[in-house]
């Protein structure tokens, strides 16, 4: 299991290195992923794309459904990952990124995943140079996450609009294992079918000029892939 990201800083990690061998170290214990509303689409013809409530807040995110129970994602077998389309979030791994606020500014800050199979101070690419000046290998990571980043933003501002628009449900997810028990699928949540077709033609026009509409549907057609991943569970 991989500790907290700690903060990047060309003091600190000087002499890091990322290898650049293909690691599921980070997604394998994952039954959920963050998504952007960008990647919808992709997602959608594999995934179950949800939404949840973030830890300690009231912000609703949109995440891919890995698996049926927390810890176990389906799609990493004899630990390879035999999935398809990987969010860009995951993608961006050993590099984690957040936004906060300073003194009314938002800024993105870089954290790494220190105890990661891929980070060492032998072999890799190295993030800064021996001055301490980010390195050009570096660089281009940066501008990828910086999207990805500029991306979940734009993703937090529509999961809100669907939410204060009331079309946010419980997702109800529930199913018989091979044995005949009753089960569940609890704290997901989606987009509700019955509401989107009673919006006003002005909030419906309202969604279409802001570019959400694409992603809306892409949602309500990746809930058919529940099935699916109650097959590759319970196979």
């Amino acid at each position: 299991m991989l500790n907290n990201p700690v903060a990047l800083t060309s003091e600190k990690h000087r002499n890091t290195r990322v290898k650049q061998t293909p690691t599921i170290e980070h997604v394998k214990n994952s039954h959920l992923a963050s998504v952007t509303v960008h990647e919808f689409i992709a997602a959608a013809c594999e995934y179950p794309i949800a939404f949840i409530m973030g830890p300690n807040s009231d912000q609703l995110r949109p995440v891919v459904v890995w698996g049926v129970e927390p810890q176990t994602n389906l799609f990493v077998e004899n630990d390879q990952w035999v999935g398809g389309y990987v969010p860009a979030a995951a993608r961006c791994f050993p590099f984690v990124t957040s936004v906060q606020d300073v003194e009314g500014e938002k800024r993105i800050f870089i954290g790494i995943h220190e105890d990661s199979e891929v980070v060492n101070e032998e072999e890799g690419e190295r993030i800064f140079t021996e001055s301490g000046e980010e390195t050009e290998w570096f660089k281009k990571n940066i501008e990828f996450i910086n999207n990805v980043t500029q991306r979940d933003e734009l993703s937090l501002v529509f999961a809100k609009r669907l939410k204060d628009l009331g079309l946010i449900q419980a997702l109800q997810i529930s199913f018989k294992d091979p044995q005949g028990n009753d089960r569940k699928i609890d704290g997901l949540m989606a987009v509700d079918p019955k509401k989107l077709a009673e919006l006003s033609d002005e909030e419906f026009l309202k969604l279409r000029k802001e570019g959400f509409i694409d992603g809306i549907y892409a949602h309500l057609l990746s809930l058919e892939n529940i099935n699916k991943l109650l097959a590759r569970r319970y196979k």
